[in-house]
């Protein structure tokens, strides 16, 4: 009994070591790779600190931990009993009568917790993650249209205006003597001079409101200066435009808390009122949101008997066809998210039957390990 509590351990402490490195190692990789070239753009467009560089990432790292969390499960597992393999410790557990279900109990428990981990933050941490983020950028944007507005400076900064303020009181948002040329327009050029103008920004609308009060407009057309008197007039621009075009959106349902989801779903007339597309997309994330978690669970279970089936390989080959069963599984995954994005197949069994299948070949694996044979 003493020696199973040490074996145990043992393999607890291998996991957990490996399961760490090759989630920093994943997550590194998608950081320098993916979120470089987004947050590039934005490094353009914003002079940004180190604390809001490490705040947007942190804010993005549980929407790429949903997809990591499975992946770094199984080769973790896999790489464990690849290396026990090597090190003939397989051998040496089976001749003293150890087989694979006296070894199950802590990869079991490993990787239930692994689970959780993802089920929490499938549920949580990518709704927290993605308004998180979303809220950064928009404050980012905010912060930059309030700063880009110097006074005495034909400003360029705002896309499709220039600005021109004689006084710019910040406390009040508020800009006297102005000029602004709005070229917005394909076909014709807009100058508006005004006493008083305001700049104020809605985050909740993604929204920055360039407002100007009793002024006058000069419409250049090709017949002649049409002009224009008005009490107030109100220029609107996407705060995304201001960080170059950066997109984000507030009704995507990538970024919906399970209970939004949940509540979405239930409602009959949601094709009817927000269109079937939009209804596809909450179903599919929905299904995704548990998939995934569960995921863990069959990634891992297939990587056991896979490692412990690998005896006689090399090691770099058995890791080459492990990744390889990783990127069909992907490749699956994908597949089943463009066709239950179509339409074409319901989503709760495209982004099921990866799982279905790889549980299914675990399953003749094992009966391959009880057999005592090696690929």
């Amino acid at each position: 009994m003493r020696v199973y509590k040490v074996l145990h351990r043992e393999l607890l402490k291998e996991l957990a070591l490996l399961f760490i490195v090759c989630l920093a190692v994943l997550e590194g990789l998608i950081v320098l790779g993916r979120m470089v070239l987004k947050l590039g753009e934005i490094l353009v467009a914003v002079q940004l600190t180190l604390w809001d560089v490490v705040q947007l990432i942190g804010y993005l790292t549980p929407f790429f931990l949903l997809l990591l969390l499975p992946v770094a499960c199984m080769i973790s597992m896999f790489l464990t009993f690849q290396r026990m393999s090597s090190d003939r410790e397989l051998i040496a557990l089976r001749s003293s009568g150890v087989s694979l279900p006296q070894v199950m109990p802590a990869p079991a428990f490993f990787l239930v917790l692994c689970t959780c981990l993802n089920l929490v933050v499938s549920l949580y941490g990518v709704s927290w993650g993605m308004n998180n983020f979303q809220n950064t950028m928009l404050h980012l944007a905010e912060n930059k249209a309030q700063v880009s507005i110097q006074p005495g400076v034909f400003n360029q900064e705002l896309p499709g205006l220039t600005i021109y303020a004689q006084n710019v009181d910040r406390e009040r948002e508020r800009l006297s003597r102005v000029f602004v040329q709005d070229s917005s327009h394909e076909d014709e050029a807009v100058n508006i001079l005004a006493p008083e103008g305001r700049i104020r920004t809605d985050t909740s609308l993604g929204k920055l409101f360039f407002t100007l009060k009793n002024g006058r407009i000069y419409n250049q057309r090709s017949k002649g200066t049409d002009v224009i008197r008005f009490g107030e007039y109100t220029v609107s621009i996407d705060l995304s435009r201001v960080l170059g075009d950066v997109s984000f959106q507030s009704n995507d349902p990538k970024s919906f808390s399970w209970q939004k989801l949940s509540r979405l779903s239930g409602r009959k007339d949601l094709a009817a009122e927000k269109g079937e597309e939009f209804a596809r997309e909450v179903a599919r994330e929905r299904q995704k949101r548990m998939a995934l978690p569960a995921a863990c669970l069959v990634l891992g279970f297939f990587a056991i008997p896979m490692g412990w089936l690998c005896e006689g390989m090399k090691r770099y080959s058995s890791l080459l066809i492990i990744l390889g069963m990783f990127l069909f599984y992907y490749a699956m995954f994908m597949t089943g998210m463009s066709l239950s994005e179509a339409g074409t197949v319901a989503p709760g069994l495209a982004l099921w039957a990866p799982n279905a299948v790889f549980l299914a070949v675990s399953c003749l694996l094992f009966v391959g390990v009880v057999r005592e044979r090696a690929l």
